[in-house]
């Protein structure tokens, strides 16, 4: 199924049926970014502890991250 026959067939709910689907749609994604951020920070977690990562000041940190956006 298409993205665009699924925004068809939701079109045919009723009004309340389609907020309580973008509620529920909503909530899921906001979990799962929560989920997809904890296991970039356990991730990150252990690639300082075997030292694979360094503490860096936070202005050498933006310097770079600006170096990448040029």
């Amino acid at each position: 199924m298409s993205i665009e026959q699924l925004l068809d067939l939701t079109m045919e709910l009723p009004l309340t049926e389609r907020e309580i689907l973008l509620d529920v749609l909503t909530k899921r994604n906001a979990e799962e970014k929560r989920n997809e951020i904890a296991q970039y920070y356990e991730y990150a977690k252990n690639e300082f502890i075997q030292g694979n990562l360094k503490s860096q000041p936070l202005p050498d940190i933006i310097n770079e991250l600006e170096k990448e956006l040029d």
